[in-house]
């Protein structure tokens, strides 16, 4: 798809490029059936008249559940693999996420909950992160306390400035993208560290945050180890010398 060869949020640009056929990314069910596609693969979150219409055509459709945790994410990778006939490498997928998930257990294992570091997540929609959200699992794995789920954010709704003060989070993460204009990011990170209800906070009073790329917040997929990995490395660096001293 056209997202694919975007280098600001896909994780695959580089294979993307050797594929000839480029779709839109919203592409309707004519067009899809024109490529004479051997599987069809949906999410479920998909509109369902879309995916009726896509198997009232004949085609061979597999419709996935929306990963919410890193479970649902390698049972999708096993499902998906055993539908193209790959289950070998669908293992070996599961088997790299997890030697790196390994890597995070090792530094972060320890780490008492208590001592965990709080992190709250901005996007240009405002803080995010509900506990039962794909971000939650990924801050959980990473040694981090998801701040935004310790204050009681729901799916859907804003996190006031109260309860981030409240919540006293440790550090911000912020995006490193914005689709809708040049400079959304850059001013938001600057509206969120020089906001005055916020000075008594403790990411923003020691200027402590880092920037994530939007194909790590959202990974859905076998990237969501990387995530993981990125997110742990940035909160904890003392703790990842030794693995980033060749870098």
């Amino acid at each position: 798809s056209e997202d694919a060869l975007d280098g600001n949020t896909s994780l695959i640009k580089k294979k993307a490029e050797h594929v000839k056929k480029v779709v839109p990314a919203y592409i309707g069910v004519e067009a899809i059936l024109a490529l004479q596609p051997d599987l069809v693969i949906v999410q479920e979150n998909h509109n369902k008249a879309f995916i009726d219409a896509l198997k009232d055509t004949g085609l061979k459709v597999m419709v996935t559940k929306v990963p919410t945790n890193l479970d649902m994410v390698q049972k999708r990778i096993a499902l998906i693999a055993r539908a193209v006939g790959e289950e070998e490498r669908g293992k070996q997928i599961i088997n790299d996420m997890d030697k790196k998930l390994a890597v995070v257990q090792s530094k972060v294992g320890k780490i008492p909950e208590e001592k965990r570091k709080i992190a709250i997540a901005y996007s240009l929609m405002g803080a995010f992160g509900s506990k039962n959200g794909l971000f939650h699992d990924i801050c959980i794995r990473s040694g981090l306390r998801n701040g935004a789920a310790i204050a009681g954010l729901k799916r859907g709704e804003h996190l006031s400035k109260e309860k981030i003060v409240s919540t006293d989070p440790d550090l911000f993460i912020f995006p490193r993208y914005s689709a809708t204009k040049k400079g959304d990011v850059d001013k938001l990170r600057e509206d969120v560290l020089n906001d005055q209800s916020l000075q008594t906070v403790k990411a923003v009073k020691n200027k402590s945050y880092f920037i994530i790329a939007d194909r790590y917040r959202y990974s859905a997929s076998q990237y969501m180890a990387d995530a993981i990995l990125f997110m742990s490395e940035q909160a904890y660096p003392e703790l990842y010398s030794d693995v980033n001293a060749g870098k």
